[in-house]
């Protein structure tokens, strides 16, 4: 198997102009049989290939964007190569990717194309996946006397990568189909230890509908006493009063309305994505709190509330000495499209926001927005996030 990129995409156009066929007005029409010849599928087999023989071609609209080439031995049709590709491989064909190169036998062959991977079958035929830009690209090798499959299936996919040319103005960049799935969003050139700073993780489904979790967080200082409390962080400056239900719980109104549980020793808060805990390790002893808190706020808290009448959810770390971590977390949800290279972004469906993003690999976008640039990184499919090392504090509440 393997995968047409977007300057292969525009070649293989150029090269359909150059042996004369017809092509129809609209740009995109694909043939398979163009990205390999007959010549170099004869060295590969060993023997003399007849000629390629187009099948299996898939439509969107009037437009041509997949289908299937298959070349046979002229002495024994069971000794073939196979070549399929889709320009619109969507959700389900982009997963099939996935497994296949998780269960490869080569990975990251040099010289093929990014994310290009093999499975050797002891039965005797080869199988070469590459997805890029979007596209799905698939070749299989099999047959009897073949000294070397793997090298020759690889020469194959050099040879159909190498045709990839500039052509610019037809080249497809990939569209909603690249987005769909699960990511982790990334602030570029991120430090650990910078606050006020947002991470998220978005589901996008389907239509563009998505879901989105989005976190931020704040060192800070607590002040508390009598029922009263402040917590200071960055720019953010939340009053109001508390009062302990026992010790594992703590009711707050003001500003921020929640009712908080303390985590207990050695347990992991579960209200927020692990992804987004990566980052919230405790507070920083590095600043030097107003007042010491009421004991009875040290602790690793999290609950669901309300800031300035907005649901959100909190993660608070509260030092004995007055230090404090804050974490606030906000769900929201929209539609987005996507096409050559332009997103448009409508939270809540209540405004619609213009933007761009770029495809470095299946699992890396690059998505501008007014707002500024992001780094998209793919969740693997099924795959659970890894869980994050923060724990509720056992004993005296000091950050480690």
């Amino acid at each position: 198997m393997v995968i047409l990129g977007r300057r292969l995409f525009a070649r293989l156009l150029c090269l359909l102009s150059l042996a004369g066929m017809a092509l129809p007005a609209a740009a995109g029409q694909l043939d398979p049989c163009q990205l390999l010849t007959q010549d170099e599928v004869s060295r590969a087999l060993g023997t003399p290939a007849n000629p390629g023989v187009v099948g299996g071609l898939s439509r969107r609209g009037s437009e041509i964007v997949g289908g299937q080439c298959s070349y046979r031995a002229a002495n024994n049709p069971v000794t073939q190569v196979s070549i399929s590709l889709d320009a619109y491989p969507g959700l389900d064909k982009a997963k099939s990717y996935d497994l296949s190169c998780r269960n490869a036998t080569v990975k990251d062959m040099a010289g093929v194309g990014r994310g290009a991977c093999a499975f050797v079958s002891p039965g005797g035929f080869v199988n070469l996946t590459v997805l890029a830009d979007g596209a799905l690209l698939r070749l299989t090798l099999s047959g009897r006397g073949i000294a070397d499959p793997l090298a020759a299936v690889t020469e194959l996919g050099r040879a159909a990568a190498g045709r990839q040319g500039s052509g610019a103005a037809v080249a497809r960049v990939p569209g909603l189909e690249a987005l769909l799935g699960t990511w982790t969003i990334h602030p570029p050139a991120l430090s650990p230890r910078t606050t006020g700073s947002a991470r998220a993780v978005i589901n996008v489904r389907d239509k563009g509908n998505w879901s989105l979790r989005e976190a931020e967080d704040r060192q800070g200082v607590m002040v508390a006493r009598d029922g009263k409390f402040l917590l200071s962080a960055g720019d953010l400056r939340l009053e109001g009063t508390y009062k302990p239900d026992g010790d594992r719980v703590m009711v707050v109104d003001g500003l921020l309305k929640v009712r908080l549980d303390r985590m207990p020793c050695g347990q992991a808060p579960w209200l927020v994505d692990p992804d987004l805990l990566r980052r919230f390790g405790g507070p920083a002893r590095t600043l030097v709190p107003k007042a010491t808190p009421d004991p009875a706020w040290a602790g690793l808290w999290q609950g669901p509330g309300y800031l300035g009448g907005r649901a959100v959810t909190v993660l608070l770390y509260v030092l004995a000495t007055g230090e404090a971590r804050l974490m606030l977390v906000y769900d929201r949800e929209g539609r987005l499209s996507a096409e050559d290279g332009r997103l448009v972004y409508e939270p809540n469906l209540e405004r619609r926001v213009e933007g761009r993003y770029t495809v470095h690999d299946p699992d890396t976008l690059e998505v501008t927005l007014p707002s500024g640039t992001a780094v998209w990184k793919r969740r693997p499919y099924g795959a659970q996030p890894r869980p994050a090392a923060l724990r509720g504090p056992c004993g005296d509440p000091k950050f480690k």
